[in-house]
């Protein structure tokens, strides 16, 4: 794997000095700037006591023969018109200001000043919008003459200020768009072309949306993170650039989509440290280092895309990095489709590799202690199929799917071809779930108000309560303190597990996208009711769109029946389980908000017997259990505490599994629907349900066996 390691050290040697040189000049400009409290400043809290007005420039005789006299004019709110020409100078911006010309082509602004960006934003809280124009580097001796420094930036964002760009162009200067500290920028239908070093560079904890743009022909990278920066990509083209066209470090994260990443002199995307990318619906091809390349810890999940004629390998991995691939068609690369080294994990799902010299190739043993896994893939008409990889693996790499017996019974498979639950989150409420489980990577949801910084960001009253929180200790990690018991673990991979095992077998949930809520209020002794009234109420807060309830509590507690009308009303729907106390149901799941969920064994019968010894003798029945699901003899993620005994996974059976296959169908129609109500949600359910024991709803069956894949269908209106 070929990565150029000087000249991507010069380059981001060069890329530091820029953000040094952009920190230090933004500084000065913040000594001229209004404070907040100053009536000239478009900061946050200040009542607008002028109307917004329209101030023109033109070079011919407009109300101001600059910008930057405009600007200084204008209030906060105001909009700059610029009609077309040429302009030669240096903007600073920070207020809230709409700077809008007449087209590109049109409207240039050039910047004359050494190190210096031709539009500088920020560093204050402000909101700027620039539309239609042009802004370029200064040419001449400012950008040939090395001793005289670099050329400006066209457009700098620093501090917490905030842009939007529409239809603009940025291009021939040093860098074309530069984000530092936490400014955040959204550029849509801007070309980004010809600029020195990369076409948009961010660092820190910066934000950049770019839609329906073009980053091509620089003379570097096309996009470069780093810190922990943030990139979404839609309907993009980042090509013919002479570096990476995209670039991450550190602990960056980019979502790519719908777009194409083609003809770099280096890789199309090349990811390190921990760094995370999400690439969908997107080509990548003839990139001269290769398509995507990962290293030390990086992570991705490339789906639906197409990894082609790159004149090295389509995807390498080395160190200890961890890739997704699924629905991908890897073709006619010079080398290997895929490639691996150092203890890469890969998963390789229904994708069709063909054309390459090699389709999938191991490293040397010595150099290779990684995974390989997958299923239903096409590996064919490579000069060489496998390089290294055993005939075992082989085959079950190119062999179909081996599914838990549950999840065919319910049809959860045929439902992903309609949804897989994405966009939805389900609390388990249990006995903390271990979200560093090999079968959860990805699979966690994440508080996005929340910040692991020792405060209560989002004011809620929980400390970094970043995943959830756990109330039997009252911290906000089910890992630390008492040991978990494995019942919230094996929920949430029930519900939303992804992962392939060497042996062949698909440790898959019900919902693979849905993300899982955790909130532990187990411990050994039991729980208190009142963490799981708390419980329920974050749940609640923080709009779960499922809870699945796997407890029980003897009696019908005030406090928890008023916790759960709320948050049915609240349009969350409940799901919960029969309890052990014979022979009624226990609350909560005796709630009529509440869907109470018995097991199944293979056969469809109830789990246990009816032999009062027995200690697996079958749950409560009753006229509150509504439906049934798989819960006997099935596979589950164990957590760590139990894997000498019993391994990662092992086979159980209970009431609270068959709950999870209800919650995970569950998530499944909220995805393609959102609107659904729990009342109607329950109603599909009931109508899709396949009758078993008595004919009708029954006191042991209820209204019988789920059905995902026709409550999906019929969620979605089929």
């Amino acid at each position: 794997m070929s990565l150029f390691w000087n000249r991507r050290l010069g380059f981001l040697l060069v890329l530091a000095f820029f953000f040094t040189s952009i920190l230090d000049l933004s500084a000065a400009a913040g000594a001229l700037t209004f404070s907040d409290a100053d009536p000239a400043n478009g900061g946050p809290g200040r009542t607008r006591s002028v109307k917004p007005k329209t101030v023109v420039v033109s070079p011919e005789g407009g109300q101001f023969d600059s910008i930057a006299g405009a600007i200084d004019a204008a209030n906060p709110g105001d909009t700059v018109t610029i009609e077309a020409g040429v302009y030669e100078e240096n903007l600073t911006i920070d207020k809230d200001l709409t700077l809008k010309g007449s087209g590109v082509s049109a409207v240039k602004i050039e910047g004359v000043k050494e190190e210096v960006p031709v539009i500088l934003v920020g560093p204050s809280k402000v909101e700027v919008t620039l539309e239609g124009l042009t802004l370029q580097g200064a040419e001449g001796d400012i950008c040939e003459d090395e001793e005289k420094g670099v050329c400006p930036v066209g457009l700098s964002v620093v501090g917490e200020a905030s842009v939007t760009l529409k239809g603009l162009a940025l291009v021939k200067n040093a860098l074309a768009l530069m984000l530092l500290n936490s400014a955040r920028a959204h550029v849509t239908d801007s070309d980004i072309s010809g600029n020195e070093y990369a076409g948009i560079a961010l660092r820190d904890a910066t934000e950049v949306t770019v839609t329906d743009s073009e980053i091509v022909g620089g003379e570097d990278a096309g996009v470069v993170l780093v810190g922990s920066a943030v990139a979404t990509l839609s309907g993009t083209k980042i090509m013919w650039n002479e570096g990476d066209a995209l670039l991450l470090e550190d602990s960056a994260v980019v979502d790519v989509k719908d777009s194409e990443i083609m003809g770099s002199e280096c890789h199309g995307i090349l990811l390190s440290g921990t760094s995370r990318a999400t690439v969908e619906g997107t080509k990548i091809g003839g990139n001269y280092d290769g398509g995507i390349a990962l290293e030390d810890a990086a992570q991705a999940t490339v789906t639906d895309c197409e990894i082609m004629w790159n004149q090295d390998v389509g995807i390498a991995l080395e160190g200890s990095t961890k890739i997704t691939i699924k629905d991908v068609e890897i073709r006619g690369n010079y080398y290997e489709g895929i490639a691996l080294e150092g203890s890469a994990e890969v998963t390789i799902k229904n994708s069709f590799i063909w054309g390459n010299e090699a389709g999938i190739g191991l490293a040397e043993t010595e150099d290779f202690d990684g995974t390989l896994a997958g299923y239903g893939n096409r590996i064919v008409d490579n000069e060489t199929e496998f390089e290294g990889v055993t005939e075992e693996i082989q085959a079950r790499l190119t062999g179909p799917a081996n599914y838990r017996w549950s999840l065919g019974r319910i049809e959860a498979p045929k439902a992903w071809e309609i949804s897989e639950g994405e966009g939805t989150v389900v609390a388990v409420i249990s006995s903390g779930v271990e979200y560093d489980h090999p079968a959860l990577q990805g699979r966690i949801w994440t508080n996005e108000d929340e910040v692991e910084n020792g405060e209560d960001d989002d004011g809620n009253g929980y400390v970094d309560d970043l995943h959830g929180w756990d109330f039997a200790d009252d911290d906000n990690s089910s890992i630390e303190g008492t040991p978990l018991d494995y019942g919230g673990t094996v929920m949430a991979g029930l519900i939303a597990g992804n992962e392939t095992l060497n042996n062949g077998q698909v440790e898959v949930g019900v919902a693979p996208e849905a993300k899982i809520m955790d909130l532990r209020i187990l411990a050994e002794s039991g729980f208190e009711v009142e963490l799981l009234v708390k419980a329920l109420r974050y749940a609640i807060d923080k709009e779960a769109d499922v809870i699945v309830l796997p407890v029980y509590v003897s009696a019908n507690v005030e406090s928890v029946r008023n916790i759960i009308k709320e948050a049915y009303d609240a349009g969350v729907t409940l799901v919960g389980i029969p309890g052990p106390h014979k022979p009624d149901v226990e609350y909560p799941g005796k709630y009529p908000e509440v869907i109470c969920c018995t097991e199944l064994s293979q056969d469809n019968s109830l789990t246990g017997t009816t032999d009062e010894e027995d200690p697996y003798v079958n749950e409560n029945r009753g006229p509150e259990i509504d439906f049934a699901a798989p819960g006997m003899y099935t596979s589950i993620p164990m957590s760590s505490r139990y894997w000498e005994e019993y391994g990662i996974y092992a086979v159980s059976w209970s009431s609270k599994w068959a709950a999870a296959h209800v919650s995970g169908t569950v998530a499944l129609m909220k995805a393609v629907d959102r609107s659904l109500s729990p009342a109607r949600i329950k109603e599909i359910l009931i109508e899709t349900s396949e009758d078993l024991g008595a004919e009708g709803k029954d006191e042991e069956f209820g209204y019988g066996l789920i059905n995902a894949y026709e409550a999906v269908k019929k969620a979605k209106g089929e």
